[in-house]
């Protein structure tokens, strides 16, 4: 019986590596811009960001001086906060529609409260004008209220395998560190004296360790700090995904099997040489044998998608599909023709 069994994973084996072997694309990952749910002005290039979040332990400023008062007795949430303003910065930066993103790391007190729902009243606009006066920009992002909380928590699970002739059973033990953060932004247009956007982000992130002895297991989750520090990064981060155009990793393929020169361009593919693997593929996608020239043309457009050449890739995979009517090829056309909309959307913003 056991004998039996071994050999079915053999076959099973067999057949996956020869199937890996045989297989005519390859995948590659490549990065496109993710479209945010919130348009800023398409005008706007400069961003300043400030941390008003802490109500009651700020440094406060005073508006007719350049200098703040002491710092105040909290310095882990204002490192939370700090560490939360970082992630959005970074975000922001890296967007092809961001030139500068200044950070007034003072932390000010205008005096606000909250509305009956708990809420924090926007700011004045005075008090806005007055902050970006500063960096000289017109729009300005607040974080205007920060909370988080953590739980840690453990479960018994078990695992069974059998070994010869006998059922196992392992019992171990899964540790658990929640972190949620609450992050309350908005975003002021001073130009339009317009409150372009206000969220309460919320998020919880988990982490996971195991081990058959319960003290181990929870000993090997990170250190509580730095995880409530790693949140708050990815809160920041995650605001930033939601207002501006973003890169994004996705998964594509290309044919990389046919003939001797479309394995040719998949080695140049590899070396990061597109330019040699283009010249290829253009002059097998205008060849005569109508599968290898579908292959080379929908290559075409994956190169084409890869300089953001999006309208040339449409025609590139439109060519590549009417040849040669595969199911493939038709989902790669139609994700296109969504890039394009998407595209011409930010480009309108």
């Amino acid at each position: 019986m056991r004998l039996f069994h071994s050999g079915w994973i053999l076959i099973i084996l067999f057949f996956c590596l020869l199937s890996t072997a045989c297989q005519t694309t390859s995948i590659i990952k490549i990065q496109i811009l993710e479209s945010p749910e919130v348009s800023l002005p398409r005008d706007i290039h400069e961003i300043t960001i400030i941390n008003s979040s802490l109500k009651t332990n700020l440094v406060t400023q005073n508006q007719d001086s350049d200098r703040p008062l002491p710092p105040n007795n909290s310095p882990h949430h204002t490192k939370v906060t700090h560490t939360c303003i970082q992630g959005l910065s970074d975000l922001l930066i890296t967007s092809p529609f961001i030139d500068t993103v200044f950070y007034d790391s003072l932390l000010y007190d205008f005096g606000l409260s909250n509305d009956s729902t708990g809420k924090p009243l926007p700011l004045d606009w005075q008090d806005v004008e007055w902050v970006c006066d500063k960096t000289n920009t017109e729009l300005l992002i607040s974080l205007e209220d920060y909370d988080c909380s953590d739980t840690i928590s453990q479960d018994i699970q078990y695992s069974f395998f059998h070994l010869f002739e006998d059922d196992i059973i392992n019992r171990y033990y899964v540790a658990y560190l929640n972190v949620s953060p609450k992050a309350f932004w908005r975003t002021y247009d001073l130009t339009n004296k317009k409150i372009i956007d206000e969220y309460l982000y919320i998020d919880t992130i988990q982490w996971e360790r195991s081990d058959n002895k319960s003290s181990k297991a929870l000993k090997q989750l990170p250190e509580k700090d730095n995880a409530i520090l790693e949140a708050a990064y990815w809160a920041g981060y995650g605001y930033g995904k939601r207002i501006v155009p973003s890169w994004l990793d996705v998964d594509r393929f290309y044919y990389k099997s046919g003939s001797k020169e479309i394995k040719q361009a998949g080695k140049e593919v590899l070396k990061d040489n597109w330019t040699g693997a283009v010249q290829i593929w253009k002059k097998l996608a205008y060849g005569e044998k109508k599968s290898l020239a579908a292959k080379a043309s929908l290559n075409m457009a994956l190169a084409s998608e890869v300089e953001d050449q999006l309208e040339i890739a449409l025609e590139w995979a439109a060519k590549s599909y009417l040849m040669f009517k595969r199911s493939s090829s038709k989902e790669y056309l139609l994700l296109l023709q969504d890039r394009v909309k998407v595209k011409r959307k930010l480009l309108s913003r």
